[in-house]
């Protein structure tokens, strides 16, 4: 029997690691969408299969960060040393520059 993942618009999601990657905007019976900001130049696509638990208004992935801001190319979307200057207000995270996954 298969068990149904119930998720709705606004949770938080985390990773394994418990680093914020950000809110669901929107699902369907495939997974859900992170919405970009910071972390991510462009909305982030979740498979429910990605999901280690749901506890309240948090969705905890299966996978660290760093496994979901890589790039196709394998260059960091953000970096780890950006996302500290943007946690300690030195940096907006508008100021930072992406790398652009290929297509």
């Amino acid at each position: 029997m298969e068990h149904r993942i119930e998720v709705y618009k606004g949770m938080s999601v985390v990773s394994a690691d418990r680093q914020e990657l950000g809110r669901i905007i929107r699902f369907d019976d495939m997974g859900f969408v992170v919405e970009k900001g910071h972390v991510f130049p462009r909305d982030l696509e979740v498979r429910y299969d990605d999901v280690a638990s749901v506890a309240g208004s948090r969705v905890v992935l299966t996978r660290r960060r760093h496994d979901y801001v890589e790039a196709g190319n394998g260059e960091p979307i953000v970096t780890e040393d950006e996302l500290a200057e943007v946690a300690r207000g030195e940096l907006a995270p508008e100021q930072i520059e992406k790398t652009t996954q290929k297509l």
